[in-house]
């Protein structure tokens, strides 16, 4: 496949992707609305923005994963160790975040009445779930390093798609 039909295939998942992420936001967030309350659902946007903010931590572990990865050089024991290294970075950043967000709930449960008697006794539950989400979406930004490198952006919007599913 020549290098224009591959740029107009990527660019297209891309920008499906996102389109699918606009609609079902549309859709969506009025339904979330009125079933939580507004209440809820500002609470819900807060712990729902909480795994964007905190992917900032990569400290560019993916950019320089994909970028080692799409080297033409690069022979298949470097990749394979660039693989290795970058798994057990974004694991270990991953793990402090997945503590950094038990804490940051800890504080909003226990120190501000007004979120505990939103979220009531589910709170804890609730809490584990956005950590383990947020352990496992730095760990998917790993596992995405591979197919951005290799320049297969059908598997990279797959992630947009099915997050858009998630909401």
């Amino acid at each position: 496949m020549g290098i224009k039909r591959t740029f107009i295939k990527n660019t297209s998942f891309n920008i499906g992707s996102y389109v699918y992420l606009v609609i079902s936001a549309l859709i969506s967030v009025p339904i979330l609305v009125n079933s939580l309350g507004i209440s809820a659902f500002g609470f819900y946007t807060l712990v729902i923005s909480i795994a964007p903010i905190l992917s900032v931590f990569d400290f560019g572990f993916s950019q320089a994963a994909i970028r080692n990865l799409a080297l033409p050089g690069t022979s298949e024991n470097e990749k394979t160790k660039t693989w290795q290294t970058s798994f057990f970075f974004f694991g270990l950043v991953g793990l402090v975040l997945f503590l950094i967000v038990i804490g940051i709930f800890q504080f909003y449960l226990f120190h501000l009445t007004s979120i505990g008697s939103i979220i009531g006794r589910q709170g804890p539950p609730i809490m584990l779930v956005v950590a383990a989400t947020v352990f496992l979406n730095h760990l998917n930004a790993h596992f995405m390093t591979h197919p951005q490198a290799e320049h297969r952006y059908d598997i990279y919007s797959l992630n947009a798609f099915i997050s858009g599913s998630a909401n």
